[in-house]
């Protein structure tokens, strides 16, 4: 790509990730290694569809953020919306491998896993931000039963229809792309006759060969997230409880709860904790208060263990076998939509 063009645009990703806060500092430094790999193709393809995701999902996953958020639990009260290094990485480190090897090879069949590799993530990710607005209560892919939304491996109208939009757009860019002259794929036109097939091939026919791939994607992260991602709940309110990051839920949080004993214990280490012992009482004046205050710090003790069971108890799990978490379904969904592409455009 032209670094005239790719820096500029790679100083502007930055600058407005720190200002949307849609990119944690590792997330950001995941973000400029996936767009060197990309900016340094020949072509503004991989780069453009880079962009292209990147603006979408984010765009989608503020419209109506404050709506979603009461929808669905955060396992840990936060509600940001920053994605991580790992997340980047989940969706985009396939293109960005497929990316390496066209440079390397000149093979088209890599740029078709490229392109194929963002509508499927595109698709995926505005399906999830958008498909849980849907007015109807979504179904669960591999039952057809009415789920919560947020559940891992439900779908809605709605959500494939955003879904397939997004796929789209990202075919409509491709087919652009592969026209311009301008824009060579291997330092040559793909519109003069040394050129790709790629660029031969119907503008409409390509773009909706990657909308039907695209939207096919996310409908294999649905099925994948039924079988490998567990869904948990909260079964005070009934609605799905997600884990910041796309990490994994636990349905029973490692919190080591403290007596009021322990937390003294922990702030003045092995300090008096009777009166009569502060004071250096002995008799039976002393073992008294000692014996009363013994009490009550059991009964509280009790007490927050009762709650911290309480809390415990709070989560169930409605459905997936746990294997993967929600970066390893998109990862493995991305990984396999992206091949079954290349192999299908090959044959």
């Amino acid at each position: 790509m032209n670094p005239l063009l790719f820096f500029p645009a790679l100083a502007l990703l930055v600058v407005r990730a720190l200002q949307r806060n849609s990119l944690t500092p590792a997330g950001i430094l995941a973000a400029i290694v996936t767009a060197g790999v990309h900016g340094y193709h020949p072509s503004a393809l991989p780069f453009t569809l880079l962009i292209t995701f990147y603006t979408l999902g984010t765009v989608a996953t503020k419209v109506k953020h404050d709506v979603k958020s009461r929808l669905t639990i955060s396992s840990t009260g936060a509600s940001s919306t920053a994605r991580n290094a790992t997340q980047v990485f989940a969706n985009s480190i396939v293109a960005t491998v497929l990316t390496a090897a066209h440079i390397y090879t000149g093979e088209e069949v890599y740029l078709i896993g490229v392109v194929a590799n963002y509508a499927a993530t595109t698709a995926d990710t505005l399906s999830s931000e958008l498909g849980i607005l849907s007015t109807s209560q979504p179904i669960l892919i591999t039952t057809l039963r009415r789920c919560p939304p947020g559940t891992n491996g439900g779908i809605s109208l709605f959500g494939l229809i955003a879904g397939a939009a997004g796929a789209s757009v990202i075919g409509a860019v491709s087919s652009l792309l592969l026209r311009l002259p301008l824009l060579p794929l291997q330092a040559e036109s793909p519109l003069t006759p040394g050129g790709h097939a790629l660029a031969t091939s119907s503008a409409l026919g390509f773009t909706l060969f990657i909308t039907i791939t695209g939207t096919m994607g996310s409908l294999l992260d649905s099925l994948l997230g039924a079988i490998a991602q567990e869904s948990v709940v909260d079964t005070r309110t009934g609605k799905v409880v997600e884990a910041p990051g796309g990490g994994r839920v636990l349905i029973e949080p490692n919190v080591k709860v403290l007596s009021p004993v322990g937390k003294m214990h922990s702030k003045l280490g092995h300090a008096p904790q009777g009166a009569g012992e502060a004071v250096g009482v002995v008799g039976d004046e002393g073992k008294a208060a000692k014996t009363a205050k013994g009490k009550k710090d059991t009964a509280k003790a009790e007490g927050m263990e009762g709650k911290k069971e309480k809390e415990e108890g709070s989560r169930k799990r409605i459905g997936g076998s746990g294997w993967l978490t929600n970066n390893g379904v998109n990862f493995t969904m991305a990984l396999l939509v992206s091949l079954g592409a290349m192999g299908w455009w090959g044959f």
